[in-house]
């Protein structure tokens, strides 16, 4: 008994010794690990190679929590910057720079580029690699990053280019859509179902809020679609580049916007209902049902119809034929 004692004493400090010996570099070996397993979906590619043995280098895992895959084919990242149109007088602002595959190549066109990256890490990881004095690292968050004071500061309108994290792709259009004023382009790589959507027209599945508000203030063309296989980590979608070329105009002139965007989103908010249905759900905005009938009769619509059915010029109509009635006084 004296004996089991001891030794149970002894494998428990064993296991001790390796715990502290390996506690500095799990991350390390995960990493490495990862990355050697990964490279066996990519086989015999050099332009991966050069990736993972950045990633390596520098003990860089991708995080899955902010959606983080990176392009690695030259080839595609030149064209999305030809795609682009920059000039070398040009204020480019690049969205999740990453590890800086377009950063180089817009640096060798524009006059200025501010390129925004989130994570800290990679940030660290662009100071080393990007040497070009044109260009600007930024950490920040692109939701919350103030793209009016870079406009107001240069003078200049902004061209919008990158790679948008799948996670944040729609909130980060529509921010895009509100500055549109301070904006020359927007040429960005997003899931192939969300440009589908951006570009779908009245009628389809796919036709929505987001198609309403990209077609407004933009000319939205469908420009390359890059295979899931050009990325690291492998993602599950392929992806398009989408360009929005910003009109000199809107389509139709919105008068109340802030309504305008509750009509659409109320709209859509049940898209099998039929538009007077969808309607209801926001309480007819407090107008009554009766007066939302008669809008809809005087735009004539039929309140039958399903939003997706409805053209921006419809949307604008019965927008103000709405607010063109008071709202009941609150009790």
């Amino acid at each position: 008994r004296y004996y089991t004692i001891v030794n149970r004493y002894w494998a428990y400090l064993r296991f001790l010794i390796l715990l502290s010996i390996l506690q500095p570099v799990p991350r390390t070996i995960i990493a490495m690990y990862s990355h050697t397993k990964n490279q066996k979906k990519y086989p015999k590619d050099p332009e991966v190679t050069r990736l993972l043995s950045l990633l390596k280098r520098n003990r860089f895992q991708p995080k899955k929590r902010l959606g983080q895959t990176f392009l690695f084919k030259q080839s595609i990242a030149k064209e999305i910057v030809c795609l682009s149109d920059i000039k070398s007088h040009d204020l480019v602002i690049e969205i999740g720079a990453g590890l800086g595959i377009l950063t180089h190549l817009l640096a060798e066109s524009a006059a200025k580029v501010i390129a925004l990256e989130y994570d800290t890490a990679l940030v660290s990881i662009l100071q080393k690699i990007i040497t070009h004095k044109n260009v600007e690292i930024i950490r920040a968050d692109a939701l919350n990053f103030d793209y009016r004071k870079v406009f107001t500061q240069n003078k200049s309108k902004l061209k919008i280019i990158g790679n948008l994290p799948y996670y944040m792709t729609s909130p980060l259009i529509f921010k895009l859509l509100k500055i549109t004023p301070f904006i020359d382009s927007i040429t960005v790589m997003i899931q192939k179902e969300v440009a589908d959507r951006v570009a779908a027209q009245p009628g389809g599945k796919d036709y929505g809020t987001i198609s309403i508000f990209s077609q407004i203030y933009c000319d939205i063309s469908k420009e390359l679609t890059v295979s899931s296989e050009c990325f690291y980590p492998l993602p599950k979608v392929d992806s398009e580049v989408v360009r929005f070329t910003i009109r000199e105009r809107p389509v139709v002139e919105v008068k109340d916007k802030q309504f305008f965007e509750k009509l659409v989103r109320a709209s859509f908010s049940q898209r099998r209902k039929t538009l007077l249905n969808s309607l209801k759900g926001a309480s007819f905005f407090n107008r009554g049902k009766q007066t939302i009938l008669e809008s809809l009769k005087n735009s004539g619509i039929d309140p039958q119809r399903r939003p997706e059915t409805l053209t921006i010029d419809e949307f604008n109509t019965l927008c103000q034929q709405i607010t063109s009635i008071k709202p009941f006084p609150p009790r």
